[in-house]
């Protein structure tokens, strides 16, 4: 759906009917260093030049006027009001304007859950220490995307859950044993959308 100069997307068949805003991989996800040359969605960036365009412009939009582009997300949730909302199939939050935002949108639609993987522990966990007093909104879910070879400080993932990536050829001996292991689409489960501090999932590698 188009809204302005962004275009939200009404789902896939992993995440099912789930709303969700996405950016352009690879430049707007910080520390990406282990997981880009395997990162999926920039395989299926390739595969669907439409959707490669539409994230390009999501981007460009972003990095013209941080407010033109919220608006239009805003203006999406006010119209359809949505029970669930995904931030980024593809990238990731891209700095620490982007993130204020993200909480700011979540403590106004606070009848939305909202859901994040990320791998910018440093911008996340850096806000959270300066809103001590005024953590995450219930509302909004922020995971750490975790893969093998990464040089995650626990420092910054503390109180946060994680996401791991199984690969079946190459396991990572630290996938937790009592990581949930990802049924494979959203509209079965939406465990991610709940997860607590201290839990994890697991996602196959695909």
């Amino acid at each position: 759906m188009k809204i302005g100069n962004i275009t939200i997307s009404e789902g896939n068949d992993k995440i099912g009917n789930t709303p969700n805003v996405s950016l352009l991989p690879i430049i707007t996800c910080p520390e990406c260093t282990e997981c880009k040359k395997d990162c999926y969605a920039l395989k299926f960036a390739r595969m669907y030049p439409g959707v490669l365009a539409a994230w390009a412009d999501n981007t460009l939009e972003y990095y013209k006027s941080l407010g033109s582009y919220f608006l239009a997300i805003t203006t999406y949730l006010r119209e359809k009001k949505p029970k669930y909302f995904r931030w980024h199939v593809g990238g990731d939050i891209p700095d620490m304007l982007y993130f204020i935002a993200m909480i700011a949108v979540a403590r106004v639609y606070s009848n939305t859950r909202f859901l994040a993987y990320t791998k910018n522990t440093e911008t996340v966990s850096a806000r959270l220490r300066s809103e001590a007093t005024s953590p995450l909104p219930k509302n909004l879910s922020i995971i750490v995307s975790r893969w093998k070879g990464d040089k995650e400080d626990p420092a910054l993932t503390k109180g946060l859950p994680q996401a791991w990536v199984h690969d079946p050829s190459d396991p990572d001996t630290r996938i937790p044993k009592r990581a949930i292991k990802c049924k494979g689409t959203c509209m079965d489960c939406r465990v991610c959308w709940n997860l607590k501090p201290g839990q994890s999932v697991v996602f196959e590698k695909h």
